[in-house]
């Protein structure tokens, strides 16, 4: 559905960045998704979001 990544400095700016789903930091071996328009959370935490939502888009974008 969504490119995966596991979380690794390149994927993940800096330490202090957090899920924006759930507000919980990021840390190394989280999976993560990054979205088409940019956006990282965490992989579970968006698919729930798209799952539950009325009309599926980012949940910073929508």
């Amino acid at each position: 559905m969504y490119p995966q990544r596991h979380g690794c400095s390149s994927v993940i700016p800096d330490s202090s960045s957090c899920c924006s789903v759930c507000l919980s930091s990021y840390q190394t071996d989280d999976v993560v998704t990054v979205l088409k328009c940019g956006h990282l959370f965490h992989d579970e935490c968006v698919r729930k979001w798209i799952a539950l939502a009325h009309v599926p888009a980012c949940p910073l974008c929508r």
